[in-house]
């Protein structure tokens, strides 16, 4: 740590000093100057080597912390972003269990609670079903490497699949269940993401601080005749996951991209 205390980082441009602090931390971390999982030094200190407020640092803080680049732990410290961290684009439908083996992690289901009962208002607006129609539950704590990083709900119509078919076919994951299955088909999901913070019942699930953020994922599976029928809640470590959006130039009918000009 004594070599990076000797770094010279003082600001020597203009601009909003957050965002100049913000985009050197980044790059200290990804060059490796503070490896991946290393503990960054107290805020005090930070401060002071940038040459900038202790609120101006934590402005540039929380938003590596949204961006899911450090991890903060309140009472601990701040970490440089864990090693592992999976990243996947947001069009691709895949579960945590294949993106786990994917990554070459050691991904396990712990924790597990299945049972049928009635659908809450959130989960038959979600499943477009009538108020507690009976549905099946599946809530569960996900681990990589033996550490907790998620926690999900997964809700569909009890006459869909019989609870012990289901139990006796699943494996970790619904959706890779129902892909499995074939039926129904699955045409698309559609996903609201929003960042919250872990709260109380989260936090305990997850061995979190009450404070610290989260990734929730909503989802629905729709079937190729366009009916609802799997909604999944999804919270995950912001420090474990990070989802991104390929973003193309519209097609004009015909096929042919819009064309642009300067």
């Amino acid at each position: 740590m004594s070599a990076v205390r000797e770094l010279d980082l003082r600001i020597k441009q203009e601009g909003p000093l957050y965002r100049i602090v913000e985009r050197k931390l980044r790059r200290l971390v990804e060059r490796g100057t503070f490896p991946e999982g290393s503990k960054l030094p107290p805020e005090v200190e930070l401060a002071e080597m940038f040459g900038v407020s202790r609120n101006t640092l934590r402005e540039a803080l929380m938003n590596l912390e949204q961006d899911g680049l450090i991890l903060r732990k309140h009472g601990v410290g701040t970490f440089a972003r864990p090693a592992g961290l999976a990243e996947q684009g947001l069009e691709a439908l895949e579960s945590l269990d294949t993106l786990s083996r994917r990554q070459g992690w050691e991904c396990h289901t712990i924790e597990l609670e299945l049972k049928e009962e009635p659908a809450s208002e959130e989960v038959a607006r979600g499943l477009k079903l009538e108020l507690e129609t009976p549905v099946i539950s599946v809530r569960r704590v996900k681990t990589k490497n033996g550490s907790r990083f998620a926690y999900i709900e997964d809700f569909f119509p009890a006459d869909l699949v019989g609870i012990e078919e289901f139990r006796s076919g699943f494996e970790g994951s619904v959706l890779d269940f129902f892909i499995a299955r074939g039926k129904p088909e699955i045409d698309y999901a559609w996903t609201n993401i929003e960042a919250l913070r872990a709260g109380r019942s989260l936090g305990e699930r997850l061995a979190l601080q009450e404070d610290e953020i989260l990734f929730l994922a909503e989802e629905t599976l729709y079937s190729i005749d366009g009916e609802p029928f799997e909604y999944s809640l999804n919270y995950m470590q912001m420090a474990c996951c990070r989802f991104h959006i390929v973003r193309t130039i519209p097609s004009e009918p015909g096929g042919n991209k819009e064309a642009t000009t300067r």
